[in-house]
């Protein structure tokens, strides 16, 4: 393959387009009309142009481009890539982030297309910008940085804790406001004191009206003591509040990963079913 043709996997409209609604989905569309929709948006975006990418680097090797970008990214939304990403913002100057939510792998259906535009890119002359003579660093570098900026999903921002057992995405929707969802927990005994662990300026965005984070010393459900119990609500309209379950502390030293995805399982499903009795 050419050198000047190479520089149409970075200068097409694909790639360009893919990388400003990525620029606007992370960095405004998540916080202003946060969804379904806009929290997977980027991870879709991301593996429709990656390929494109890794192929301007190495364009003998498209297929495995398309299949390696597959691997990272179920690599990547997994608790094992979290040791790489510690050891790199240790030393990186702009941080990563990414939020283990195994629901985002559905952007993986993605990927043919993504094989596909690769393909064509030399076939249909419309997806090449080839009427502006600019060099594909003036692509590339800003598009690196906007693939290492991305920002979590809205509801990331509520769920800081350090319990033994984090939960993830585990909310409950009432329709009262916090102070009447504390009154609630009141009346059966469940004291909730407010966390002052974490500052709540940083943690405000403009649709929220209120938020507050909170934890429990103590549950008693039937048999299981459940300790330490970190919760945060947020009032996104008048009258009507989400409790996002966060984290929880047990008494036992679990140090094998699937029984302490197990324990998971059961004390999210148990805490949430106990405390959407008790408040609504």
């Amino acid at each position: 393959m050419k050198k000047f043709e190479r520089k149409y996997y970075l200068l097409n409209y694909i790639v360009v387009f893919g990388i400003i609604l990525l620029f606007l989905n992370d960095h405004y569309f998540k916080w202003e009309f946060s969804n379904w929709i806009t929290g997977k948006l980027s991870d879709f975006i991301g593996l429709l142009i990656l390929p494109f990418f890794l192929t301007f680097f190495f364009p003998k090797t498209m297929k495995w481009h398309v299949i390696l970008t597959g691997l990272f990214f179920v690599f990547w939304k997994s608790p094992f890539s979290q040791g790489f990403i510690d050891v790199y913002n240790s030393i990186a100057f702009i941080e990563i982030t990414r939020v283990v939510d195994y629901s985002d792998l559905v952007a993986l259906s993605i990927l043919p297309l993504s094989y596909y535009f690769l393909k064509q890119i030399f076939i249909i002359d419309k997806l090449r910008i080839d009427k502006i003579n600019i060099h594909p660093v003036i692509i590339l570098f800003p598009s690196i940085i906007i693939f290492m900026a991305t920002s979590p999903p809205y509801w990331h921002r509520f769920t800081h804790s350090e319990g033994d057992i984090k939960f993830y995405k585990n909310t409950i929707k009432v329709k009262m406001n916090q102070e009447e969802v504390l009154e609630k927990m009141r009346d059966y005994k469940i004291e909730a004191v407010v966390d002052t662990t974490f500052g709540n300026d940083f943690h405000r965005d403009s649709y929220v009206k209120e938020l507050g984070f909170y934890q429990i010393d103590q549950i008693i459900i039937d048999t299981d003591t459940i300790r330490d119990v970190k919760f945060s609500m947020i009032s996104f309209k008048e009258g009507r509040t989400k409790v996002f379950l966060n984290s929880m502390n047990i008494s036992k030293n679990i140090k094998e990963k699937d029984v302490k995805n197990e324990l998971r399982k059961y004390y999210r499903k148990l805490l949430r079913k106990y405390i959407k009795e008790k408040v609504k």
